[in-house]
């Protein structure tokens, strides 16, 4: 059963629709996919004013979002059951003794720079707010790791490009780009540009026990369920709080699958557990492009989590991830510019540097 089936499933008491139907709808829906107009995914957020006047005082009109319950959105359902079909043969990361599978991540980290955090550089970008943010500055990063066809051996972690800032927002940003220099400067070399890493593992403090592994989730892969439900399951008890929002769980499935080293039929099972996921939309597909979102909060806080997948392989290529809230704000940093994005990019090399 595939998930536009499960979809179908979720609703018993909907007309009835034929094996034909559903095939034929997949077909509509990956041939018109990359036209749909998204404007009725975004319909179903309803604003309502509300202006109210005490005493001859005309109060300041607050909006009020309401939020309709989340569906699963048939369209993302039919991308993810089609990119885990292909993942599982699309890119080949059994490799070759020798060879070494490279991912390289290349972040776009939003830093919020506040000349009120303190007299301290480093202090002035202490500060998780946007709305309080004199300044703001796009700084870009990229990074490799060597990942071997032995997983016991040693991963490579190339750290040797520089950092750069990219984009600077606000009056204030000669100075919040002064202050990102100066603390560039003083914490270059803090570590090296190579690391070996035994077994993708970073090196414990003396006396700790804990495995600090590359991929958070390798202890789990053989008891991780195959089945959809069953891993979406498995991923909301794994967050340790029974009332956790599905914003979390999109997170943990985005985040490891980006990272590009779970098994291949595991991999398969995450993209179509998280089309089990109420909330997640496609908001657009071109080629072998498409983008999907998952939107959390309310209407004073919201959080969005934007991927975009290679549906040729069934990889995530991009990872974004952004925080907005209606408080306050002097409308410096657009809500359009994330916290944070990643680009990712796996191929097989035959060699890795540092060894």
């Amino acid at each position: 059963m595939d998930v536009l089936e499960q979809v179908r499933d979720m609703n018993p008491d909907a007309t009835s629709v034929s094996e034909a139907d559903i095939n034929s709808a997949r077909q509509r829906l990956l041939r018109e996919i990359a036209t749909v107009d998204r404007v009725g995914v975004r319909a179903r957020r309803r604003w309502f004013a509300a202006t109210a006047l005490v005493g001859g005082v005309a109060t300041a009109a607050v909006a009020v979002g309401v939020l309709a319950p989340a569906q699963v959105d048939p369209a993302a359902a039919a991308v993810l059951e089609d990119a885990a079909d292909v993942t599982i043969t699309a890119v080949d990361t059994t490799l070759a003794p020798g060879q070494y599978l490279r991912i390289e991540e290349t972040s776009e980290s939003l830093l919020r720079w506040d000349a009120d955090m303190g007299d301290d550089a480093g202090m002035r970008f202490n500060n998780a707010n946007r709305a309080d943010a004199e300044a703001g500055l796009v700084v870009q990063d990229t990074r490799a790791l060597y990942v071997p066809a032995d997983r016991a051996g040693d991963w490579v972690w190339d750290a040797s490009a520089d950092q750069r800032v990219t984009t600077s927002y606000g009056d204030r940003a000669d100075e919040a780009t002064a202050d990102w220099e100066a603390n560039a400067a003083e914490s270059s070399g803090y570590w090296p540009d190579i690391q070996v890493l035994p077994g993708g593992e970073y090196p414990a403090a003396e006396g700790d026990t804990h495995e600090y592994l590359l991929d958070q989730y390798r202890p789990y892969y053989n008891e991780m369920p195959r089945d959809p439900h069953a891993l979406l399951e498995w991923y909301r008890a794994d967050s340790g709080d029974s009332e956790v929002s599905d914003q979390w769980v999109v997170d943990a499935m985005a985040d490891t699958l980006a990272a590009n080293l779970m098994p291949a039929d595991l991999r398969a099972a995450t993209l179509r557990a998280l089309a089990l996921v109420p909330g997640i939309t496609l908001e657009e597909a071109e080629g072998n492009h498409a983008s999907l979102e998952y939107r959390s909060g309310n209407w004073l806080n919201t959080r969005l989590t934007q991927v975009t997948l290679d549906t040729s392989t069934g990889m995530i290529t991009s990872l974004a991830q952004t925080s907005t809230s209606k408080i306050g704000g002097n409308g410096i940093l657009p809500d359009s510019v994330p916290d944070t994005r990643t680009l990712v990019k796996t191929t097989v090399v035959d060699e890795a540097p540092g060894l």
